[in-house]
C-alpha cells in the first residue's frame, strides 16, 4: 500500500511542481520554509541600497531580513575604513567584536548552529545566541558579518532560507563597499572645499602683507613728490624715484612667484623640461 501511494503520490508531486507555478511556490514554502517572493524581495533589498547608500538602510535590510525568517535577534558588523570592525546593526560588545575580528578570516561559509554540534566554530561559541551566521564578502575577503537568531522561537534555519541570507549578505557587501565610496567621496568634497577656503586665505594673506603693502608705500612717495612745495630737490626727487623703482620690481617679482604658486608653468611641460626648470631655479 505504501508502494502504491509513493507511486501515485510521487508524479503527480513533480508535476505539480513543474506545471503549476502557485503550487510549486506552496510546496517550496511547505518543504523548505516561507519564503515568498524571495527573487523580488532581492531585487527590492538592491535597489533601496543603490539609491540610498547610507548605512541606516543596511541596518532596514537586515532587520527586514530578520523579520521574513521570524528571527528574535539580528546583528551585523563591517570593518571601517581603519580595518576596524564595527557594529552596524544590532547590540554587542565591542570586547566581543575585538574577538570576532581575529576569527572573522576563518568565516568562509554560512555557520548553521546545530543539534549535533551546537558550537562547531569559535564565532558560534562566541555569539551563544546566533543560529546563523553568514559571512560578507568583499572580493574574497571577509570584510563583515550577519548574525541570526533563532526563527520563530523554536525553528531552525532551513537550507532555502540559508541560502535567502547568503544573497542577502552578497548584496550588503556590494553595498557596503559603495557606502564607504560614497562616504570617502563626500568626505573627500568637503577636504577639497576646505583646503580651497584655506587656500584663498593664504594668497589673499601674501598680497595683502607684501604687494599692497609695497603698492602704498608707492603711492605715498609719489604722493610726497607730487603735493612738495616750492622747487623740487632733484636729489631727494630721484633717490625717492630710485626707491620707488626698487619697491616695484620687488612687487613684481612677488606677484610672479605667486602666479607660479598657483598655477606653475611645469604642468604643462614635459618630464624632462620640467627638471631642467627646476635645476636652473636651483643653481639661480
Amino acid at each position: 500500500g505504501v508502494i502504491q501511494s509513493t507511486v501515485v503520490f510521487v508524479p503527480a508531486l513533480l508535476f505539480a511542481l513543474y506545471a503549476n507555478r502557485p503550487m510549486s511556490q506552496s510546496m517550496q514554502r511547505l518543504l523548505y520554509g516561507r519564503i515568498a517572493g524571495e527573487q523580488e524581495r532581492l531585487v527590492e533589498f538592491a535597489t533601496d541600497l543603490s539609491n540610498h547608500p547610507e548605512f541606516e538602510t543596511i541596518e532596514q535590510v537586515a532587520t527586514s531580513v530578520a523579520r521574513i525568517l521570524g528571527s528574535n535577534r539580528v546583528m551585523m558588523t563591517l570593518k571601517d575604513e581603519q580595518g576596524d570592525l564595527r557594529p552596524i546593526v544590532g547590540e554587542t560588545t565591542m570586547d566581543l567584536i575585538a574577538q570576532a575580528q581575529l576569527i572573522l578570516p576563518t568565516l568562509t561559509a554560512p555557520l548553521v548552529r546545530t543539534a549535533l554540534h551546537p558550537q562547531s566554530h569559535p564565532l558560534l561559541s562566541l555569539f551563544d545566541w546566533a543560529e546563523l551566521i553568514v559571512p560578507i564578502t568583499v572580493r574574497g575577503e571577509a570584510v563583515g558579518l550577519l548574525a541570526l537568531g533563532r526563527p520563530n522561537i523554536d525553528g531552525y534555519f532551513n537550507f532555502a532560507q540559508v541560502t535567502f541570507v547568503a544573497r542577502v549578505a552578497r548584496i550588503l557587501a556590494v553595498a557596503s563597499e559603495n557606502i564607504y565610496l560614497f562616504e570617502a567621496t563626500r568626505w573627500l568634497g568637503r577636504r577639497i572645499m576646505l583646503v580651497r577656503e584655506q587656500e584663498r586665505k593664504r594668497i589673499a594673506q601674501e598680497i595683502h602683507d607684501d604687494p599692497l603693502q609695497r603698492m602704498f608705500f608707492i603711492t605715498n612717495l609719489l604722493d610726497k613728490i607730487r603735493t612738495t612745495p616750492g622747487d623740487w630737490n632733484r636729489q631727494q626727487v630721484v633717490a625717492d624715484l630710485g626707491r620707488g623703482i626698487d619697491e616695484l620690481l620687488l612687487t613684481g617679482d612677488t606677484l610672479r612667484g605667486i602666479c607660479l604658486g598657483l598655477y606653475p608653468p611645469v604642468l604643462e611641460q614635459e618630464l624632462p623640461m620640467a627638471v631642467n626648470s627646476v635645476v636652473r631655479q636651483f643653481r639661480q
